[in-house]
């Protein structure tokens, strides 16, 4: 319990410097109407930047808590230590995956004008550092350590088993993705102002299955290894895109 409370009071904190970040950057990509809307309904962008790190501190600290005691009843909460070998492995396939994401901005960018536009509006310290902090560790607890560890758990307690098969853990990492993906809909819509089957389909290939990656070696070798393989990805795939695109 100890363990478990500490472990959510630093992803607390992880969560609302990744809050903040996010705030800034989200707001900055917004249409000016949209901004409009926002300062109407909180006061001023610092209120916004303040909300959403707020949001996801508390996001943060509930999930981490009872993902940690989940996790660690099925046996899938592992010391957070790296085991030379494991990070050697999963950092080259990391490198690979953030060259492959790096590719959605000539591939989309070329089929789907609203993704080049994007992508033209150039990477922001907020952007990157969020896309680390949030994307890399926060969203893991989320959808990860929390909502695909709770699929799991539940059926546990329906088998009436401490344990869970391999086939239900990556059942629970498919259906996870599949969320993380549909997650991003939102603020897809929001950034592209519609939705059209291309536009569906790069979110959920994109997300999913890079989401179902990040579940496996959640599963295999512990949360850490899917918190560094998604900061991973984005800090490749931006670092390319800077220098290169």
């Amino acid at each position: 319990m100890n363990k478990a409370i500490l472990f959510s009071i630093v992803l607390a904190i992880i969560g609302a410097i990744g809050g903040y970040l996010i705030g800034m950057y989200t707001f900055s990509y917004y249409t000016n109407d949209m901004r409009a809307l926002i300062l109407d309904q909180v006061g001023t962008k610092e209120q916004f930047y303040l909300l959403t790190m707020a949001q996801s501190a508390i996001y943060a600290l509930f999930t981490a808590f009872t993902g940690y005691l989940m996790s660690t009843r099925l046996g899938l909460m592992r010391k957070l230590t790296f085991e030379k070998e494991s990070l050697k492995r999963v950092c080259i396939q990391v490198l690979a995956l953030g060259i492959l994401f790096f590719l959605d901005a000539p591939i989309f960018g070329h089929l789907i004008p609203e993704v080049a536009k994007e992508y033209d509006k150039g990477i922001t310290l907020p952007y990157f550092l969020g896309s680390l902090i949030y994307g890399g560790i926060i969203e893991e607890v989320l959808l990860r350590l929390f909502f695909m560890t709770l699929i799991a758990f539940i059926v546990s307690l329906i088998q009436r088993k401490k344990n869970v098969s391999n086939r239900v853990l990556m059942t629970a990492n498919i259906i996870a993705a599949i969320v993380f993906s549909a997650g991003h809909l939102p603020t897809t819509i929001s950034l592209f102002g519609h939705l059209n089957f291309l536009i569906v389909f790069r979110c959920f290939f994109l997300n999913g299955l890079f989401g179902f990656v990040f579940g496996y070696y959640y599963i295999k070798y512990g949360i850490q290894y899917s918190m560094l393989a998604h900061a991973g990805l984005h800090f490749v795939s931006k670092l390319l895109l800077i220098l290169f695109y």
